[in-house]
């Protein structure tokens, strides 16, 4: 069994530092300059690694690593990218500039994810150091826009280097448990169009407000009814709600935008169907009203039988690392996984350092020694 010496730890320490201090906020800054790092970093390595330009903010990392064995090949894949850091005040460090304190690393993308795109570079690297070869081929890929659009991903998609894999390991936050379900999402605009009349004579007009909220309500209820045994139930979030004329007028238009978090088990194709079904019931009840329905984003939800081999060896190595067994659990949030499985279903798994609690918030952190723990787990993993 491979564990990390004091001196390979301090040199864990300083990838992550570099990359903490590479600022990459969604939107603002360069998240290509990662790519770059990442690109520099693996130059002494046998490994084919480059950098996939999207545009001058926005590029991949792309790295090829041979296996033993000569067909089949597995994916791991980390996001480059992070939150903004908010209100500065709220921080008891820089937010840009790693702090270490009592065990634990303090910046922005340290939990999320930057920590599990630096353990799994980290391993590799190692792999090539200590002249590993894994027993299958590995394709690294580090991603752009993980927060938002998922530009990165669906540019991974559009040259095709993810293909279909055997597995595909996903190093989100997961404190070194494992994610065998997350949620998808649907982000639903919601347009109601009705007919404005006196405040006075409400019955003379068609309240996009009121309808529209009891359709967002009824929304909510349906998808409230659908369960999973890891994630538990969906939800329906109403996030935006714009609109009106003036204070004394039947609202002619409102604006509605859903938050939707969906379980494996129902397709995205149904839901929106039973959706469009509630919004026609509606539209009949009401003669005048008009409703539109537009998804501003979508991420399918993903699962993997807890039997799985892949799952079973994971599991295995990281109780011999850890020294307890990690817990299967649910991942709430959506990840590049959502975009990777829309056109194939390929076996998936998250695990990693990061703490999923603390993702987005101020004083971010992750624990280094389960950094450590996930460098380890992943060598392990590919070499036994």
């Amino acid at each position: 069994m491979y564990r990390l010496t004091e001196k390979e730890k301090n040199r864990a320490m300083t990838l992550l530092e570099d990359v903490l201090s590479t600022v990459s906020v969604n939107g603002q800054s360069r998240e290509i300059a990662v790519a770059e790092y990442l690109e520099q970093y693996f130059l002494d390595t046998p490994y084919e690694a480059r950098v996939q330009k999207i545009d001058e903010k926005r590029g991949n990392f792309l790295l090829d690593i041979p296996g033993e064995k000569k067909e089949g090949y597995i994916v791991w894949n980390g996001h480059m990218d992070t939150v903004p850091y908010g209100d500065p005040a709220s921080w008891s460090s820089d937010p840009a500039d790693p702090a270490v304190r009592d065990g634990k690393i303090y910046a922005r993308g340290s939990s999320d994810m930057k920590g599990g795109l630096c353990a799994m570079a980290f391993a590799l690297h190692y792999m090539a150091e200590h002249s590993l070869k894994p027993s299958e081929r590995i394709r690294f890929i580090g991603t752009c826009d993980e927060e938002k659009g998922g530009t990165g991903a669906e540019a991974i998609l559009k040259e095709e280097f993810l293909g279909t894999p055997d597995f595909l390991l996903i190093g989100e936050p997961t404190d070194c448990n494992i994610g065998i379900a997350q949620k998808g999402c649907i982000w639903l605009e919601i347009l109601v169009k009705g007919r404005t009349s006196h405040g006075a004579y409400p019955w003379m007009g068609v309240n996009a407000a009121e309808l529209g909220f009891e359709l967002c309500s009824q929304i909510k209820t349906y998808v409230s009814c659908q369960d999973h045994p890891i994630l538990s139930g969906a939800t329906a979030v109403l996030t935006r709600a714009e609109g009106g004329v003036a204070n004394n007028m039947v609202p002619d238009f409102m604006r509605f935008v859903m938050d939707i978090r969906s379980v494996p088990g129902i397709t995205h194709e149904k839901l929106l169907g039973q959706f469009q079904s509630l919004a026609e019931l509606m539209i009949v009840q009401h003669p005048g009203l008009e409703i539109e329905m537009h998804v501003l984003n979508e991420r399918i939800p993903v699962d993997i039988a807890p039997g799985n081999d892949y799952v079973r060896k994971l599991r295995g190595t990281a109780e011999k690392i850890c020294g307890k067994v990690p817990e299967d659990i649910g991942i709430y949030f959506f990840t590049d996984a959502s975009v990777f499985l829309r056109e194939h279903k390929i076996p998936t798994v998250l695990f990693g350092p990061g703490s999923p609690a603390l993702c987005h918030k101020p004083d971010e952190y992750m624990e280094l020694d389960k950094y450590f723990q996930a460098i380890e787990v992943y060598i392990n993993m590919l070499t036994e």
